[in-house]
């Protein structure tokens, strides 16, 4: 089993029990890919103590995560140039 598949199965078992990380919470689960880094910065601190932090650590490293992942900012996709700053 892939660490994306063993995390996926983790977060199922959470849902199943009628639970979510903070990463999946309506009002929040934005910061975890905000392009603002105190976002992220806010969103990394929410990982503490979640349930699935191992498998969730596991599967960044596997896929090469941006944004955040168990706790860590992976950072962000390198922005595109605009055609009038290649002028």
């Amino acid at each position: 089993m892939s660490a994306r598949e063993a995390l996926d199965r983790a977060l199922l078992d959470m849902a199943a029990d009628g639970r979510r990380p903070r990463c999946g919470e309506p009002a929040e689960h934005l910061w975890w890919t905000s392009e603002k880094a105190d976002e992220r910065a806010r969103a990394a601190g929410l990982c503490a103590g979640c349930p699935v932090l191992a498998q969730c650590a596991q599967a960044a490293e596997e896929e090469h995560a941006l944004f955040v992942w168990a706790g860590v900012d992976h950072g962000t996709r390198p922005r595109m140039k605009s055609k009038e700053s290649t002028r």
